[in-house]
């Protein structure tokens, strides 16, 4: 409490906590571009794709925003 105070006094802002998004894990993908076209749509370019091994994939979220 006493450091957060301080911190103020000096004019500069506590840090706040950032929250990165869990991966997300799907099986069974057969053609990646569909999946890719509409995470486009929806996320823009707020996302990671990595084909892990044949039909998995992982989309990693850049943030936890959307």
């Amino acid at each position: 409490m006493h450091y957060q105070k301080k911190e103020m006094k000096k004019g500069v802002r506590p840090k706040r906590n950032t929250f990165k998004a869990p991966p997300i894990f799907l099986a069974g993908v057969q053609n990646i571009q569909p999946l890719k076209e509409l995470l486009v749509t929806v996320m823009e370019d707020d996302f990671e794709l990595e084909v892990l091994n044949v039909n998995k994939v992982k989309i990693q979220p850049k943030s936890a925003e959307k």
